[in-house]
């Protein structure tokens, strides 16, 4: 979506995901403090791959990323034909 014409929404949105992903970094930090498994999916393509927050996990002993086709899960479309997730 295209924010160029309203950036006082963009600017509330961004605050908002910043909030979601302080919350979803601190839950990962305390399952691998407490040694319990965690999974963040994302599309491979996606930015916040490379966001500063997601870095600090990566760091994590342990942590690793694997890239995966929902399609090996079953993901198809209205017509039960499969699908490549993106």
């Amino acid at each position: 979506m295209n924010y160029s014409d309203r950036p006082d929404e963009l600017h509330w949105k961004r605050l908002i995901d910043a909030k979601m992903l302080r919350l979803m970094i601190w839950t990962i930090q305390y399952q691998h403090k407490y040694g319990r498994l965690f999974l963040f999916e994302q599309p491979a393509t996606s930015d916040l791959w490379r966001h500063p927050m997601l870095q600090l996990v990566y760091k994590l002993p342990g942590v690793c990323s694997i890239i995966g086709d929902a399609g090996a899960y079953g993901l198809t479309d209205d017509r039960g034909s499969p699908m490549l997730k993106r």
